[in-house]
C-alpha cells in the first residue's frame, strides 16, 4: 500500500530479484520505482522499493498474504514531512 492506493503484486519462491523488480514497476500503478542495489558482501544485490513521490501521505506499507513467504523486509528510511520554523512560522512540506 502507497498512502490510500492499494497495490497487489503476484509473486512466486522461483521468481528472480529482476522478475520481481519488474513485477513491482509493472503493476504499481506509477507510484512506487524498484531498483535492485549492489551493496557488496557475499549477498550483494538487494531490492529497493520507494515512492515517486515524496512525505508521509506516500508512506509504502508492505504486507504479504501468504504468511509461508520467505520474503523479509529492512526499513531504511521511514517515510516523513519536512518540519521546520522560518521567521517563527511553522513549515511542514511533504
Amino acid at each position: 500500500q502507497i498512502g490510500d492506493d492499494t497495490i497487489e503484486i503476484d509473486i512466486n519462491a522461483g521468481m528472480s530479484l529482476e522478475e520481481l523488480k519488474e513485477a513491482i514497476n509493472s503493476n504499481s500503478k506509477n507510484l512506487v520505482e524498484a531498483s535492485i542495489l549492489n551493496v557488496g558482501g557475499d549477498n550483494p544485490y538487494t531490492l529497493v522499493i520507494k515512492s515517486k513521490e515524496s512525505g508521509l501521505d506516500n508512506e509504502i506499507t508492505i504486507s504479504l498474504s501468504n504468511e509461508d513467504s520467505q520474503l523479509s523486509f529492512d526499513e531504511i528510511q521511514k517515510a516523513g514531512d519536512a518540519k521546520f520554523d522560518f521567521n517563527g512560522v511553522s513549515i511542514t512540506r511533504s
